[in-house]
């Protein structure tokens, strides 16, 4: 019974996971700090269930969406999303330094600290990819 659940899971979570792929492949998709920590979620989710899944006794059709999950993630998500991502966060948390900077400097005190916010925020999305950089065997945690 346990497995059946966890096999409804991880169809939901591959549903998911293809979507917020798909839509962060568009060219005009506009990516927000959650989606990407969202999509980050659902690709490490997806993996682990589908190792776990791997280990026990699989029907057919279980075993081609685990490979389907699996070939998205590594040539979809980590050869183009990921990296495209990467250049999102970094942008995002130079785009927060500068406006940081340019408070602090017009020594304003309304909405520094949600500036501070958002830089801290970024940051902590990138290492957060930089965490999944280095999970795949990325050097770089730019």
């Amino acid at each position: 019974m346990a497995v059946k659940k966890i096999t409804e899971v991880f169809y939901s979570e591959c549903s998911k996971m293809k979507g917020s792929i798909s839509r962060a492949e568009s060219a005009d998709a506009t990516i927000q700090p959650n989606d990407i920590v969202t999509m980050y979620y659902q690709v490490t989710n997806v993996s682990a269930m589908a190792s776990a899944l791997k280990n026990g006794s699989m029907d057919a059709e279980l075993h081609v969406v685990i490979c389907d999950a699996e070939r998205l993630i590594s040539e979809k998500f980590d050869s183009i999303v990921h990296p495209r991502m990467k250049e999102i966060i970094s942008k995002m948390v130079q785009k927060e330094m500068t406006e940081l900077q340019s408070a602090i400097q017009k020594e304003t005190e309304y909405g520094t600290d949600a500036k501070y916010d958002n830089l801290r925020s970024a940051m902590s999305i990138k290492e957060f990819i930089g965490q999944y950089d280095t999970m795949i065997g990325g050097a770089s945690n730019e």
